[in-house]
């Protein structure tokens, strides 16, 4: 009977660095029309990948994703002229993107892999899942996604967070629904914990477990109205996970949110081109506080 102990287990971290572009294509307010200049402008990306310990029993690997940290920028449009909609002109493109629009291929994606022997290889006593949790151990995958402090004077996240989808190739494994969901948030950091389900397991003697999570990031095109009347409508921009927060100003001194005028626009543009949004997945082997 193996010990209930913490294992020697492997923390891989992917941290996807997504910058934030100061691309911001024409804003046009009452004075007049504000420009971007020359286009977007980016800062450095890191993405990183760290083992924590020396065995191999879990593995992360970006699978069909389309952030791509060294590609990939925030951004930050005003959704249409005089468009003061904070629920507009938020959208993951590419580097040279300037202007918000709709997009159907924007997620954060990734693979969970355990391998019941180190590596995949060989091993005399392979763990299986069930002896993993028989032992008083569990599978848990922590996903976050953190605004840049700077950042988060002028966006936060929707009010109603969107969930992972999550695939497992064995068995269901999940929770009720399968879905990994933001449960934890502070401030500018959100967290989901996805903890595999061993009892849904197919049969007993699993030695191999993937799970492929997915994290919806497209904008979306909507059709508001505007005022009473329903004759009047506008087109907005509506991004799965960000919202610009509400223009706030105290004693004349533009303090974040949406911008409301050129002034304000250049203020923003010069504090969040060095910010980032950071995406990051953490798997864990731990002891299970339950048992």
């Amino acid at each position: 009977m193996m010990k209930r102990k913490f294992l020697a287990v492997v923390l891989p971290i992917i941290g996807c660095a997504t910058v934030v572009g100061s691309g911001f294509s024409a804003w046009y307010f009452d004075e007049g029309v504000a420009y971007g200049e020359g286009g977007s402008t980016s800062t450095n990306v890191n993405v990183t990948e760290e083992i924590k310990a020396s065995t191999g029993n879990l593995d992360i690997v970006l699978k069909g994703t389309s952030i791509d940290g060294k590609k990939d920028t925030l951004v930050l449009d005003q959704g249409g002229a005089r468009n003061n909609s904070v629920n507009s002109g938020i959208m993951f493109g590419d580097e040279n993107s300037t202007v918000t629009k709709k997009t159907e291929d924007k997620a954060w994606a990734f693979t969970v892999t355990y391998y019941a022997t180190k590596g995949g290889g060989s091993q005399a006593n392979p763990l299986t899942i069930d002896e993993l949790y028989a032992s008083g151990l569990r599978i848990r995958i922590e996903m976050k996604v953190t605004i840049g402090t700077t950042l988060y004077k002028y966006i936060d996240y929707q009010n109603k967070l969107p969930g992972f989808d999550v695939a497992a190739s064995v068995g269901d494994l999940g929770t009720s629904p399968i879905t990994a969901t933001f449960e934890k948030r502070e401030k500018n950091v959100i967290t989901a914990d996805y903890i595999v389900n061993a009892d849904a397991l197919e049969e007993d003697g699993q030695e191999k477990l993937s799970l492929d999570f997915e994290l919806d990031l497209d904008t979306i095109e909507n059709e508001t109205k505007v005022g009473e009347s329903s004759d009047v409508t506008r087109i907005d921009y509506s991004n799965s996970l960000f919202v610009y927060k509400d223009n706030k100003v105290v004693e004349n001194v533009y303090e974040g949110g949406k911008p409301e005028s050129s002034d304000q626009l250049t203020k923003m543009k010069g504090e969040v081109a060095s910010d980032s949004v950071t995406f990051s997945v953490i798997a864990h082997i731990e002891d299970d506080p339950t048992k």
